[in-house]
């Protein structure tokens, strides 16, 4: 296999952050965390879904989640309700309130998003098979990196 050199790997490592500033900007613009705008987005897509699945959808760590569901809540934006099943497991649901104020941040970043990603179909969907190609590598990779609590990379 080809080393790959310093510079690619610069440039990998520079775009990666590039696309993360883009998001946070856009958060900041909007008068909202990065957390904040990424609990309103996946509660857009999954209205209902408990904090166990969007820590696991936005790959974020438990506590960044429960900081922002908190604060949402305070604030009137979320509701939390206990399922019969599982008296521990809470489903989320944006409020009235929480509905304008996703409609006002993750809807317009949806917006954006889809907008760029519906210029070129097929670009796109290279991209998208690239990428999962990229991340089922990395997750092989850092296999050997994980844990002491046996987290895998996998999502």
């Amino acid at each position: 296999m080809k080393e790959m050199s310093d510079d690619l790997l610069r440039r990998y490592n520079r775009l990666l952050r590039q696309t993360d500033e883009y998001y946070r900007l856009a958060a900041r613009s909007m008068g909202c965390s990065e957390a904040t705008v990424w609990v309103l987005y996946t509660l857009l897509e999954e209205p209902g879904c408990t904090q166990s699945h969007m820590c696991d959808a936005m790959c974020q760590p438990k506590q960044s989640v429960n900081s922002a569901l908190k604060k949402l809540e305070q604030e009137g934006y979320v509701t939390l309700q206990v399922t019969e099943k599982d008296k521990r497991s809470k489903h989320i649901f944006l409020t009235e309130k929480g509905k304008i104020l996703a409609a006002a941040t993750a809807e317009k970043i949806r917006a954006a998003e889809r907008q760029v990603l519906s210029q070129s179909p097929e670009e796109t969907e290279l991209l998208m098979q690239l990428m999962e190609k990229l991340n089922q590598r990395l997750s092989a990779a850092f296999q050997p990196l994980k844990d002491n609590k046996g987290r895998s990379y996998d999502h």
